[in-house]
């Protein structure tokens, strides 16, 4: 092994310090000195500036690892990462060649895994579960490889190979958690007389969309408990299928002041235990709006209820979000009036125009309220985030806008959901042309649902 140079080390200290000083253009200064001295060290510059989210330095700093590093395992790791950069910005075929260049230099199953997740985001299954496939030979225990293989399974409709396999979940190093409490998971054991705890795993749609399963529970004999996210206890409850909901059940369990239940069950599992394909998953309605004292008028008018964006955290919200001005065409029409129930920190982007939009994010403060005031718009429209499920739930009218590469409830092609009949899927055709043509699409049907309201009041 060869002796690290003296000024590689001296500079590496220097930025070193310098970081530690909060200086953060002199650290910079002393790692690119750093990468002069040791080429294979713009790597490291590379991926602290992307981090740090400056996308087109960035990208100049993998291209010059990639042309002066002289180990090529380095340069594969640069155009790794230099895919996933371009990736996030929605430069899907360039970040597959940069993907393909990663695998011709050094075959590993990183490199593997995420060509099959290329694939997999180009509608191209087949090829996508080869690439897995060839990633578990080289890597048999990269978990997160299985993870991939049973969402391509979800997204083209094979939910028993792809229920059994997302219980990897577990394994591949997501936020998922189970409840730091031991009772039997339930795995299909009979129910009569037996409490059964079904716990949340993941965020507020997924609760919402899982709950149709709870009226399964009960006809089994079972008293259902459910513990959920802070604002959905009194939405679930309107489905008459829960006989106890905890929205603090963490803190209850630190307590020691734990309820009593005999088995437990994450509530995305409950689909595999209970034998789910898409054609016993249950569409019809089976939550109702608590009828709270939320009203609205302007007759004619359409009322429309919106959403432009889920939550930053969600790992693909860069692809299902949308931007607020680009709804305008939208808020431009005659003929409606147009309700947001956006809620969090994209709630804001209201300030940042002259819209005609109500905000009622204000006034909302569960998931009952946006129920509510769903169930009295005649149409809500949204990304693929709760709201979508609230609506969906209940049996309301819904228009989804549906990115390109969908999360796998929504499948690769069609209007409909085998998850919700009242959900009609307004999709991408194309992810490099954004979301301006499914903006016009929904715009054309629009026209067509207000001409045919006007004509109506006219009779």
């Amino acid at each position: 092994m060869k002796a690290i140079p003296i000024g590689f080390q001296f500079a590496f200290e220097r930025g070193t310090k310098a970081l530690e000083a909060g200086d953060k253009e002199a650290a910079r200064a002393a790692y690119r000195e750093c990468a002069r001295i040791c080429p294979e060290a713009w790597l490291g510059v590379a991926c602290e500036t992307h981090k740090a989210g400056n996308h087109n330095e960035a990208i100049e700093l993998y291209n010059q690892t990639i042309e002066f590093a002289m180990s090529p395992a380095t340069k594969a790791v640069a155009y790794n990462n230099l895919a996933g950069l371009l990736q996030d910005l929605n430069l899907t075929d360039e970040a597959e060649w940069c993907y393909r260049m990663s695998w011709s230099i050094h075959k590993t199953a990183d490199a593997a895994n995420n060509l099959g997740l290329t694939a997999q985001h180009a509608h191209r299954i087949a090829e996508a579960m080869k690439w897995y496939e060839e990633s578990i030979r080289l890597n048999p225990r990269m978990k997160q490889i299985y993870l991939n293989r049973a969402l391509s399974s979800l997204l083209v409709g094979d939910y028993v190979a792809g229920f059994r396999e997302y219980e990897s979940r577990w394994d591949a190093g997501t936020v998922y958690k189970k409840l730091p409490v031991f009772r039997p998971e339930w795995k299909g054991e009979p129910l009569q007389g037996k409490r059964i705890m079904v716990y949340h795993e993941q965020g507020a749609g997924d609760i919402i969309m899982m709950a149709r399963f709870f009226r399964d529970l009960r006809e089994r004999g079972a008293e259902v408990l459910v513990s959920c996210h802070p604002g959905l206890a009194e939405f679930l409850k309107s489905g008459g299928c829960c006989d106890e909901i905890y929205e603090d059940l963490h803190l209850r369990i630190a307590a020691g002041n734990c309820p009593r239940w005999d088995y437990q069950i994450p509530i995305m599992s409950l689909a595999r235990i209970l034998g789910t394909t898409t054609y016993n998953c249950g569409r019809r309605a089976y939550l109702k709006p608590p009828g709270r004292q939320w009203a609205f008028s302007g007759e004619p008018n359409l009322k429309i209820a919106i959403a432009w964006a889920g939550y930053g955290y969600h790992g693909a919200d860069y692809r299902r979000s949308t931007k607020l001005e680009e709804w305008l065409p939208l808020f431009k029409m005659d003929g409606i009036n147009w309700y947001s129930i956006q809620v969090g920190p994209r709630s804001i982007d209201l300030a940042g125009g002259d819209y005609p939009v109500s905000n009622l994010a204000t006034g909302i403060k569960d998931f009952a309220d946006t129920a509510d005031i769903i169930s009295k718009m005649d149409l809500t429209i949204c990304v693929d985030t709760s709201p979508c499920h609230v609506a969906g739930a209940i049996g309301a009218p819904t228009w989804l806008l549906c990115a390109y590469a969908p999360d796998w409830r929504w499948g690769l092609n069609g209007e409909r959901s085998p998850w919700y009949d009242s959900v009609q899927i307004f999709r991408q055709d194309n992810p490099k042309d954004g979301w301006p043509p499914v903006i016009a699409r929904i715009q054309e049907a629009l026209r067509l649902k207000t001409s045919k309201l006007q004509s109506v009041f006219q009779e």
